[in-house]
């Protein structure tokens, strides 16, 4: 969402750009767009601001395009508006039961009616189109493939950073949520099977509920791989590339 932003005010200066967001957290990612010459910035900390209380804001703007960057468009706008929303996946159509009731209904509701109700729908991948015009029933027409870009500084040359602990290059890596959908327990089993002529180190990066950290670790233990197991809470994405390029493959399993 931030490439997107930042590649629409570069290489279209001429329009105006408002940024609508519950709260503001200034640091390396977020000061490009407080730059107040290319964009403006409209927060609240009210409860329900994005999905009802900004609505009045756009429309006294009364801008050309609204966008609704994750799922979501706002009750209320103004029908001159023209509506667009991005949608990443229905996981939590597909897989509801890794999802509470509370949030998997929430999400149904707020997300399926921003999907009805925009007049086109951005699909990051060929696979979330299926799944609205199958699932929600959205005419094809009505949406459009474009595929994500890659940040800027993972196309920068990594630099050494000695403030992350790591073990000797070069070795495995995952990087994304230690929740159950993304199958970290499962290479932990396939770690397992590898002759031991193929085992390097296991890098993880990446935070999730204690309980099912826990879980992960438990079976690390359990099947005396632990000395092979290294867990990285948080970096930032300058750490990161380097994490990366000294990594040798990268294993995120569907």
């Amino acid at each position: 969402s931030r490439t997107l932003i930042k590649n629409l005010q570069k290489y279209y200066p001429e329009h105006e750009y408002h940024l609508f967001t519950p709260g503001i957290t200034v640091n390396e990612e977020t000061k490009y767009f407080l730059d107040t010459e290319k964009f403006t910035v409209h927060s609240s900390g009210k409860l329900f601001w994005r999905t009802i209380g900004m609505s009045s804001e756009i429309n006294a703007l009364a801008p050309d395009i609204f966008h609704g960057l994750s799922h979501e468009l706002p009750l209320g706008l103004h029908p001159d508006i023209k509506k667009v929303v991005t949608f990443h996946d229905l996981i939590y159509e597909i897989y509801p039961r890794q999802f509470g009731f509370w949030d998997r209904n929430v999400y149904r509701l707020k997300y399926k009616r921003a999907a009805k109700t925009a007049d086109k729908i951005v699909c990051i991948s060929k696979s979330t189109q299926k799944d609205l015009i199958k699932i929600y029933d959205i005419p094809s027409e009505k949406t459009c493939i474009v595929y994500q870009s890659c940040q800027d500084v993972f196309q920068e040359e990594s630099v050494l950073n000695p403030s992350i602990s790591l073990p000797e290059s070069p070795y495995f890596l995952y990087v994304g949520s230690i929740i159950p959908r993304k199958n970290l327990k499962t290479i932990v089993e396939s770690f397992v099977k590898l002759p031991d002529s193929l085992k390097k180190p296991f890098v993880i990066v990446g935070t999730g509920p204690k309980s099912y950290v826990e879980e992960v670790k438990n079976d690390i233990s359990r099947l005396n791989v632990k000395s092979w197991f290294h867990f990285i809470n948080r970096v930032d994405n300058h750490q990161l590339v380097y994490v990366y390029d000294q990594s040798y493959l990268l294993c995120y399993p569907s």
